[in-house]
C-alpha cells in the first residue's frame, strides 16, 4: 500500500482492496465517494474502452479484452448492438438480453434499517438515486443508543467495536467518553490497558453524533450548542449535580419561609399599632361650642358666668376620653347654672358655695 497516489499507480494493491472491503463489509466507512462508471470526468478527453461511459458513447465495457462475450455493448465502437437499450455492465436496470428491468425490480439492496432499498422504475435502465434515512434517527432495539449516521444503524460505541474488535475476544470496546467533542475515532477497553485511550486515526461516519447535540461532518463536529453542551454535561455529572441542587433548594425554600414568617409578624405589629391609637383617639363631641369661656348658653360644657374656668374645661376636655369631676366652688358664684344648663352671665361672684344642679334639695313655691 503507498501512502500517495501518482501518475505511475492504476491499481489498488492487494492490502488496500482488502482493508476497503473489510471496511465496507463491516459498515464503518461510507461509500459515498464511489460511483458508477457513467458521467464520470476525466482529465485524459474521450476513449473507447477505458470503461467509463462518456458523452459520446452509449456502452463502454473495457474494449475487447474487457467486453468478453457482451452482448449488449460493441467494444469496438462503444454503441448497442442490434435492438439493445441499456448494458447490464453500466446499468443496475438493464437485463441480460439487453432490455429495461421490469417495475419494482431491486436494483440496490438495503444495508440496514437506516438503508431501505431502491427499484427499477420499469422504463429507464439507471437505479434511482441511493436514499438514506435522516442522520439522528433513532434505530435498532430501543434502549441500545443507535442511531442513523449516513445510512447505517450505529454509535459511537458500535463504530469502536467494529473497529477495535479484531484485537479483543470480548464485547467490552467503548468510546471514549472524554473524547466526546471529536469526530476522530478513539476507544478504549480493559483488556488494551484501564483507562488508557486509543486514537484509530480515523473519522467517525458522517451523521454520527457528537458533544453538544452536534453531528460529526468531515471530521468536525458541526451543529453544536452550549445549551445542548450543559446538559449533556448535567446528564454525565448527575452524582454531583444531584447534591448541589437538593442543598441550593433547600436554602431558598428556607429564605422563602423566612420572608413569609417575617412578614406575618410585620402585618401583625402594624395592625396592634393601628388598635392602640384608635383607643386613645380624642372624641370631636367633647369640644365645647363657641359659647365656652364667654357669655350666654354653651353647647356642652361651661356656662355663663365662669369665663376662665369653662375653657379651661374645654381645652382639658379634648386631651382625654375620661369624666371630668365638677370644678371647684367659688365664693359668691351663682351666676352660673350648671354644665348643659345656659348661663345667666357674667355677675359678680356671691358668697355662696357652687352646688351642682342635680344635687340641690332647695325647694320653690
Amino acid at each position: 500500500m503507498n501512502p500517495s497516489t501518482g501518475t505511475g499507480i492504476t491499481a489498488f494493491s492487494p492490502c488496500s482492496i482488502g482493508n476497503i472491503c473489510s471496511a465496507m463489509g463491516r459498515n464503518s466507512v461510507s461509500s459515498s465517494c464511489l460511483s458508477d462508471n457513467r458521467g464520470v470526468p476525466t482529465i485524459t478527453g474521450s476513449q473507447c474502452g477505458n470503461g467509463i461511459v462518456e458523452e459520446d458513447e452509449q456502452c463502454d465495457c473495457g474494449g475487447e479484452e474487457g467486453c468478453g462475450d457482451n452482448n449488449c455493448c460493441d467494444a469496438a465502437t462503444c454503441e448497442y448492438k442490434d435492438n439493445s437499450v441499456c448494458d447490464p455492465a453500466n446499468e443496475d436496470c438493464c437485463t441480460d438480453q439487453c432490455q429495461f428491468a421490469s417495475q419494482g425490480s431491486v436494483c440496490r439492496a438495503s444495508t440496514g434499517s437506516c438503508d431501505p432499498e431502491e427499484t427499477c422504475a420499469g422504463n429507464a435502465a439507471t437505479c434511482p438515486k441511493d436514499a438514506k434515512t435522516d442522520d439522528g434517527a433513532t434505530c435498532g432495539d430501543g434502549g441500545a443508543g443507535l442511531t442513523c449516521a449516513s445510512g447505517q444503524c450505529t454509535s459511537r460505541d458500535q463504530q469502536c467495536k467494529s473497529l477495535v474488535g479484531s484485537l479483543t475476544s470480548s464485547d467490552d470496546t467503548t468510546a471514549c467518553a472524554s473524547q466526546s467533542s471529536s469526530c476522530i475515532v478513539a476507544c478504549s477497553s480493559p483488556q488494551l490497558g484501564p483507562q488508557d485511550c486509543y486514537n484509530m486515526q480515523q473519522y467517525f461516519l458522517d451523521g454520527t453524533p457528537c458533544d453538544g447535540g452536534g453531528t460529526c461532518q468531515n471530521g468536525v463536529c458541526s451543529g453544536a450548542s452550549w445549551v445542548r453542551r450543559g446538559i449533556d454535561w448535567i446528564q454525565s455529572h448527575l452524582n454531583i449535580v444531584i447534591p448541589v441542587a437538593c442543598v441550593v433548594g433547600g436554602l431558598i425554600a428556607l429564605s422563602i419561609l423566612g420572608c413569609c414568617i417575617s412578614s406575618c409578624r410585620r402585618r401583625s405589629r402594624i395592625r396592634k399599632a393601628k388598635a392602640a391609637q384608635a383607643i386613645i383617639q380624642p372624641n370631636s363631641s367633647w369640644v365645647a361650642g363657641s359659647s365656652v369661656g364667654g357669655g350666654g348658653r354653651g353647647r356642652d360644657v361651661g356656662g355663663g358666668g365662669g369665663g376662665d374656668h369653662g375653657g379651661a374645661w374645654a381645652a382639658s376636655a379634648v386631651n382625654t376620653n375620661v369624666p371630668y369631676p365638677p370644678p371647684p366652688a367659688y365664693p359668691g358664684m351663682t351666676g352660673a347654672r350648671g354644665m348643659n344648663g345656659g348661663g345667666g352671665g357674667g355677675g359678680p361672684p356671691s358668697n355662696g358655695p357652687w352646688m351642682p344642679r342635680r344635687a340641690s334639695t332647695t325647694r320653690y313655691a
